[in-house]
């Protein structure tokens, strides 16, 4: 069994930062020049080389309170398989695509923390926060960690590359802090890609907070071996 057949019940959730462009000179230079429709057995046996995993918040779109009730990290029969991430669209999944496959993160695995739909983050705070949610939650964060085992069973610490801010707090809360887990977690924060964040990151190649300039930036602050 290889690692996409080993994953494939998380395919709903989760993709690998690998991304094809359909621009002759073959960068990812604006949103149509994403292939959304790919075949990652193209690329198994260059999946997932090192302990490192890009982690987002939640997958965007409309938010429904009894829908989220009934999360689960597994795939479900309405789910397009490894399509997260990889998406044309106002995500901005092409820059983000840009910034990885220049680094040596390019192939590793990607999900959300939360399998909560939602685009608006204060509803998902809200649902995490709620009390009455917090066995859902703990069971959800106990998922991820037998996610991590399904795909890293031979290491004991998971490094996290937090996309946004808010990830990367709920990381420190859920999954470091929580000493119920099968890993040590490690994560790191690095700014979102969304046009939401402008004021941070730009999808301009000549300004200096072109998102892959921005990621290769902390990727040093971090001293991480990833350029």
């Amino acid at each position: 069994m290889n690692i996409l057949e080993k994953m494939e019940p998380y395919s709903g959730l989760s993709s690998w930062a690998i991304w094809e462009s359909s621009n002759p000179n073959g960068l990812l230079e604006k949103e149509k020049d994403l292939i959304e429709d790919m075949d990652f057995n193209k690329y198994v046996g260059t999946l997932q080389q090192s302990n490192y995993v890009i982690l987002a918040m939640n997958p965007g779109g409309a938010y429904n309170e009894e829908i989220a009730l009934n999360s689960t990290r597994k795939i479900r029969t309405d789910n397009r398989k490894w399509s997260n991430f990889h998406n044309i669209g106002r995500s901005r999944d092409f820059l983000l695509g840009r910034a990885i496959m220049e680094t040596k993160l390019k192939g590793s695995y990607m999900t959300d923390l939360f399998p909560i739909v939602g685009s608006k983050s204060d509803h998902i705070k809200k649902f995490i926060n709620d009390k009455k949610n917090k066995t859902l939650v703990d069971n959800l964060i106990k998922e991820f960690d037998e996610e991590m085992n399904c795909l890293l069973p031979n290491e004991k610490e998971i490094r996290l590359i937090c996309i946004g801010k808010d990830v990367f707090n709920w990381a420190n809360k859920l999954l470091v802090e929580n000493k119920n887990l099968k890993f040590n977690y490690c994560p790191h924060e690095f700014p979102h890609y969304s046009s939401a964040n402008s004021g941070q990151v730009s999808n301009k190649e000549n300004s200096e907070k072109f998102y892959p300039k921005v990621i290769k930036q902390k990727i040093k602050e971090y001293q991480l071996d990833l350029l």
